[in-house]
């Protein structure tokens, strides 16, 4: 539950936007709000979230539903995301617009669907003052899936995957180019950076890290794999599935290069003809079934 003085700030702000003077929000004042962040927010994004913030259907939302649409229960953080939350916050228990941001870009997760205007609304919208705590950026992530299209397991998974390093440690940023991170490994917690002085110092060494399961690694490796495929914005087109697939021995009696396009078909459904790194194990399970094998056998063809 909000504390009192963010429920006080959110009144302030729900009285503000009701420009009727009703005690409720219809689509055309949330718009106007949603705007305020994101100028180029399309009608049926704002269509979209009106709705799913109107609960009881009446086309009208009163500031209980506006309150539970700003501070929706947030998802539970496993020990992977407090970490990834930890690193990107710089070891502090709270995070700003700017490691937010960082975050979105480092770990990859901007594309088609998600640009950096949309991260800083949802930032705006999910924020308590002017910081994210774990509570809140576990719902960003919430928001960051929607906004993509794919269930938050494949957005913290994407995080999880990517061996995200420390915020602060800009010897070691990740390259935005998705397809430059392919042999990433993770940052270097000890890695040297300089302080305030100039002087080269040593980042203070952190506890032992979760080991990563089997599994873990090798959804890592296949998640390399296909960025060096991927486009800038982390999307893959039918021309690299079907020259990875190539590359990596998938393509062979059992399935054609043909066969290979016409899954991508099947699987893709977006206007922009492209596949997101889910779509991508969604197609690879296809690719099984049409091989007569399992799932888990394509993708260790591919990520080795």
């Amino acid at each position: 539950m909000p504390a009192a003085d963010q429920l006080k700030a959110i009144k302030a702000k729900f009285q503000k936007t009701d420009t009727s003077g009703d005690g409720k929000l219809d689509e055309n004042e949330l718009a106007a709000l949603l705007r305020k962040g994101n100028p180029r927010m399309t009608a049926g994004e704002i269509t979209m979230l009106f709705r799913k913030a109107d609960t009881n259907r009446d086309g009208r939302l009163s500031f209980e539903e506006f309150a539970d649409f700003i501070f929706g229960q947030s998802p539970e953080a496993s020990p992977a995301m407090k970490e990834v939350f930890a690193n990107f916050a710089g070891g502090a228990s709270e995070m700003d617009e700017r490691k937010f941001e960082k975050l979105c870009r480092d770990c990859c997760l901007y594309n088609s669907a998600l640009k950096p205007g949309d991260a800083r609304l949802i930032f705006s919208k999910v924020k308590s003052g002017r910081t994210l705590g774990l509570s809140e950026f576990m719902k960003a992530l919430q928001c960051i899936a929607d906004k993509r299209g794919c269930a938050i397991e494949e957005v913290c998974r994407a995080l999880e995957m990517q061996g995200c390093p420390r915020a602060d440690d800009d010897a070691q940023r990740r390259p935005a180019s998705p397809s430059a991170t392919a042999g990433y490994q993770g940052g270097n917690r000890n890695a040297q950076a300089r302080n305030s002085a100039g002087r080269t110092v040593k980042a203070p060494r952190e506890g032992p890290r979760r080991a990563l399961t089997s599994t873990e690694i090798a959804s890592r490796r296949l998640l390399d794999v296909y960025m060096s495929y991927a486009n800038r914005n982390g999307d893959m087109d039918v021309r690299a599935f079907c020259k990875c697939l190539q590359e990596c021995d998938v393509v062979d009696a059992g399935l054609s290069a043909m066969d290979a396009e016409l899954i991508f078909g099947q699987v893709c459904k977006r206007s922009d003809r492209k596949l997101t790194f889910a779509d991508f194990r969604i197609a690879l399970e296809q690719v099984a079934q049409k091989k007569g094998c399992d799932a888990e056998e394509v993708e260790l063809t591919i990520g080795g």
